[in-house]
């Protein structure tokens, strides 16, 4: 297949596995403290073997997140998103969802947060031609820990993440590691990279494009977010 003919398959079925196993979205190792709220724009994708070469293909998400103040003393915050590239495709993907501040850091011992986030897509702004099926409301659901590191104003931190689709439950994981810089003002503009496995233990299903591993796709983020 032509390196730019295949293009939008390659990018649909990013998509999928991107819907399937949960999005990038911005990490939430440290849940935002009360009175602050945040914009984000994450870009991801797992790079695929295309003419012989690894080609990432991008996604893109941008969300908003916002403090809801203390629970059992320590933060917790509430995030909503839209994921950009599949509109292209018709497909229509969001988010809402929470984290909660379950441990601080001290010392070497890292903080602890808990998230979790619902997933909604559908695929009715093509829907000529295509199955009923295959424009239907889908959801699912992404529940993950992290830990993370303080070094100066910076921050590195490792995750793991279980998402659920309740139509066809099954243990579906996601590690995840990864850093945020602060380089100016304490909590204005950072930059967050990070690495992450979707579906670390679900065998390759789609043929039709060659990931780079053999369970899931191995990818990589770059996120920019400015807290208010």
């Amino acid at each position: 297949m032509d390196r730019y003919q295949a293009w939008p398959t390659i990018v649909a079925l990013s998509g999928t596995m991107a819907i399937a196993t949960g999005c990038a979205t911005w990490n939430s190792a440290r849940p935002l403290e009360p009175g602050r709220k945040q914009v984000a724009l994450s870009l991801f994708g797992p790079p695929v073997l295309l003419g012989g070469s690894p080609l990432p293909l991008p996604m893109a998400v941008v969300e908003g997140r916002a403090s809801v103040g203390r629970i059992a003393g320590k933060a917790a915050d509430a995030t909503i998103g839209l994921n950009v590239t599949p509109l292209a495709f018709g497909i229509v993907q969001g988010h809402i969802g929470a984290s909660w501040l379950m441990l601080g850091a001290a010392g070497l011992r890292p903080s602890l947060a808990l998230s979790a986030r619902q997933y909604i897509a559908a695929n009715p702004l093509t829907a000529e031609g295509k199955r009923v099926s295959d424009t239907a409301l889908w959801t699912a659901n992404e529940a993950g820990v992290t830990a993370a590191w303080d070094i100066g104003d910076h921050l590195v931190y490792a995750s793991l993440s279980q998402t659920t689709d309740f139509g066809l439950p099954k243990v579906l994981l996601t590690p995840a590691v990864g850093a945020r810089m602060d380089p100016g003002e304490r909590g204005g503009w950072q930059l967050q990279l990070e690495a992450r496995w979707w579906g670390v233990n679900l065998p390759k299903q789609a043929d039709a494009v060659d990931w780079l591993t053999g369970n899931g796709a191995l990818g990589f983020t770059v996120g920019v977010g400015y807290a208010m």
